[in-house]
């Protein structure tokens, strides 16, 4: 095998030195092999082998920390594995303990003056290979020593012993196969994954707790609410209880700051919670003046900046996770892009190009009467179809419309909508929601479960004021809960759009508090009809593009017949128009599917019957893709006259002629 190096060529440049690799010192040519593939390739061996894992990478701030939302993030997906390594080339390999991976490891420290090994020898293991056939060195001496998962064991710090922490759910420790510098976390016996793990020595669980004096909480707060208040401080308490002389202000601002947030949510009262966590300071030898004045102003800084993720109604927002913990640093979602990473970032993708994409909040906003529950279920409807909506692309998907408002009329209008445009299965009307304010509310839970079974890719809530009756719009603290409540939607990718009111003066901003214009990424105002009965709306605020978009559109009326009374039945519906005055009508799907049948037959035939187009259509499911044939049927009659009322083609003694052929050069003018 002959291999060619760069640079070891005879000054004449026509022979190699030699042929042989051995010949060659390889690392004193080119430098010493670089490492950073080995932690990509330890988390694509424990990915392929089904174990969820993420990246602990170097910030600037000179932590290696993990991504934020680690714990939802983690994956053994073996492509975004390596996406995060291209990103991350030195980044540690992170392995979430507890369930998603069905592991409890025990962290047996041997740093810092711990000594866990000492630890357990005195508990009765001396001989770790006897505990479990799967450990890890770590780099600093300790060890990591893999259990089967146990439910009833938490994130403990040296409750076991000294120098023995415990990572289970919301825990993680460092992959085995991990360099953390010229050091690797090595594994020792058994690998993960190729042997059934033990369980959890019930010796080295603790007791349980005794009874501790309860967290006071607001009372209409829920019971998982309370648990999960509890069991935080309480970890925090231990936490502070354990730590060193050095390390207890910071552990303790840290705390306190948590409290805070969380009491800045009316969960945690400031008494209850100063007095556990005093208890645990005394513990660890700290003085009462030290304690006061951290614990304020940690607590201060909290309430300043609420936790993220603490959810008011947990019922609807679990999705969004409690804030993280397992760290002394406080969990962060700054990410840092280079030029090149900015360049690399994929598409945002859309829902309604130029207009609204995934996972965007949204409102369409206006006085009463300007169109505002026409324009929104027009534009549902198009993205349900996958059509144009005002001469944007839309991506076809599922629609679910929130009706708290005017349930019944919004029948008529998706009624009008079938009939001028065919069948939507994929447009869903969702009515019987009337309180989303109320924290009780079966309507939250309710939402939120339809939104999780359907995965829909566009909500509609028409309107604010009628889902959210009580609402005072005017105050930070209710309209956050509407923003929060629409964002907690998009969890799936949903994009969610508000119906809203403008105000008196007609200001480019929704009605209410600034808070709501300021979290949406997309607002489109409406006004009023002007004297040629037109509406227009006008983009006071788009992230996915320009703001001099012209939206107008006129309301149309569908004759549906007669009531009771003999009185006629019209229902509204939007019918699109560019610059002051009307555009040709676009054609509704199913008459562009009914013409494009027809001229294959025509390719066939110069002459076609009515009767050979109609079958071609009603056999397929171009035209219509309902199951019954009558439907079918009725979709195709509905395409022949918007056909013919565009002239685009006519019926003469069963015969079908085009405007080709009765107004030669003027067919391709009347194509869509």
């Amino acid at each position: 095998m002959v291999v060619y190096l760069p640079g070891l060529w005879h000054s004449a440049g026509s022979n190699l030195v030699s042929n042989r690799v051995d010949d060659f010192d390889i690392e004193a040519i080119i430098g010493p092999r670089s490492r950073k593939a080995e932690n990509a390739s330890a988390a694509d061996d424990l990915a392929r082998r089904g174990f969820a894992v993420f990246p602990i990478y170097l910030r600037d701030s000179g932590d290696w920390l993990p991504i934020a939302g680690w714990p939802e993030k983690a994956t053994a997906d073996p492509e975004q594995v390596a996406a995060w390594w291209r990103r991350w080339p030195n980044a540690r390999v992170g392995l979430p303990a507890g369930e998603r991976n069905g592991v409890t490891i025990a962290d047996v420290d041997t740093k810092n003056g711990k000594d866990g090994v000492s630890t357990l020898a005195a508990l009765g293991f001396p001989d770790l290979a006897a505990l479990t056939p799967v450990r890890v060195r770590t780099p600093s001496g300790g060890w990591h020593l893999f259990f089967r998962y146990d439910e009833r064991l938490k994130n403990w710090v040296g409750k076991i012993g000294e120098g023995i922490d415990i990572r289970n759910n919301r825990g993680f420790v460092v992959a085995p196969g991990s360099l953390k510098g010229d050091s690797r976390y090595e594994p020792v016996g058994s690998q993960l994954g190729e042997c059934d793990l033990p369980a959890f020595p019930e010796v080295l669980i603790p007791p349980p707790e005794p009874e501790r004096a309860p967290v006071e909480v607001i009372t209409n707060a829920a019971a998982n609410q309370i648990e999960w208040a509890e069991d935080q401080l309480s970890e925090l308490a231990g936490r502070l209880a354990a730590t060193a002389a050095g390390g207890r202000n910071d552990t303790l601002n840290h705390a306190a700051m948590w409290a805070g947030g969380a009491g800045a949510h009316g969960f945690l009262d400031r008494d209850a919670v100063r007095a556990v966590l005093w208890a645990a300071a005394e513990a660890a030898g700290m003085r009462e003046p030290e304690f006061r004045t951290t614990f304020r102003s940690g607590w201060e800084a909290g309430v300043r900046k609420p936790i993220a993720g603490f959810p008011p109604s947990p019922d609807v927002f679990d999705d969004l996770g409690p804030p993280e913990l397992g760290s002394p640093t406080p969990p962060t979602t700054l990410t840092f892009l280079r030029p090149v990473d900015c360049e690399e970032s994929p598409s945002r993708g859309y829902v309604i190009k130029g207009l609204l994409a995934p996972r965007d909040v949204g409102c369409i906003y206006g006085a009463p009467g300007a169109g505002k529950s026409l324009i929104a279920p027009y534009l549902g409807y198009q993205v349900a179809l996958g059509d144009r909506a005002f001469g944007m692309r839309t991506k076809r998907g599922r629609v679910l419309y929130i009706a708290p408002e005017d349930p019944h009329g919004l029948r008529g209008r998706i009624a009008a909508l079938r009939a001028e445009f065919d069948d939507a299965p994929d447009f869903q009307l969702v009515e019987g929601v009337t309180n989303l304010l109320d924290p009780h509310s079966p309507d939250l839970k309710a939402v939120r479960e339809a939104v999780a079974e359907h995965k829909p890719d566009l909500i509609f809530l028409d309107t604010v004021a009628a889902a959210f009756p009580g609402l005072e719009e005017n105050t930070a603290e209710h309209m956050g809960l509407v923003v929060h409540f629409a964002r907690s939607l998009t969890v799936d990718g949903a994009a969610v759009c508000l119906i809203h009111h403008d105000t008196k003066q007609q200001s480019p901003t929704p009605r209410g508090h600034s808070v709501l214009n300021g979290a949406l990424d997309v607002a489109l105002q409406l006004f009023p009809r002007d004297e040629d009965g037109i509406i227009r709306g006008k983009l006071s605020k788009n992230r996915n593009g320009p703001c001099d978009k012209d939206i107008a559109f006129r309301i149309a009326l569908l004759d549906r017949g007669d009531d009771e009374d003999g009185d006629p039945i019209r229902l509204p519906y939007v019918r699109e128009l560019t610059g002051p005055a009307p555009r040709r009508d676009k054609l509704p799907r199913r008459a562009q599917a009914a013409l494009a049948i027809l001229s294959e037959l025509k390719a066939v035939s110069a002459t076609v019957t009515e009767a050979e187009w109609r079958a071609a259509c009603v056999d397929g499911r171009r035209v219509s893709p309902a199951e019954q044939r009558d439907s079918r049927a009725a979709a195709f009659k509905r395409a022949l006259g918007d056909l013919a009322n565009a002239n685009i083609v006519d019926v003469r003694e069963g015969m079908v002629l085009t405007r080709a052929e009765l107004e030669p050069n003027d067919f391709d003018e009347a194509l869509p």
